[in-house]
């Protein structure tokens, strides 16, 4: 995967939820971002540093989001269901991002079949006891 390339994805489960969270990556990600949000305290994304976390609403939407800046990529969590996350997922892809499913988004992050498939199982574990098997699992490939 080039890093200049922009890419996003769902990363929670789709359906009902309360929360819905979407990464996006690439290198020029959070200049992207930043025209499309609003912070609530007109902090710029551009000037948080990493792993700082900011409140606003999604310009296009107007929905309310928490805006997880990470090292290598940020997080957008919205209200769940299908509305909100679609909604701002179509706002990224008019950006110019590249839109993935989680199967080949995990495939580019973790770069082997073993570890991607481990890390949906993960994210879709219902119960801890199993999620505590897959990350042992995850943690030795």
């Amino acid at each position: 995967m080039s890093k200049s390339t922009l890419r996003c994805f769902l990363l929670t489960p789709t359906g009902r939820g309360a929360i819905a969270v979407i990464s996006a990556f690439g290198e020029q990600a959070v200049s992207h971002i930043e025209a499309m949000f609003e912070s609530a305290t007109g902090k710029r994304l551009s000037e948080a540093g990493d792993e700082s976390i900011l409140y606003g609403r999604w310009r296009s939407t107007r929905e309310d989001v928490i805006i997880a800046k990470r090292a290598n990529r940020v997080e957008i969590h919205c209200h769940g269901g299908q509305a909100a996350p679609t909604a701002i997922l179509d706002s990224l892809v008019a950006a110019g991002f590249t839109l993935q499913d989680l199967h080949q988004a995990a495939q580019d992050w973790f770069g082997n079949e073993w570890q991607a498939s481990l890390a949906i199982a993960l994210g879709l574990a219902s119960t801890a006891k199993t999620a505590e098997l897959l990350l042992n699992q995850f943690q030795l490939a």
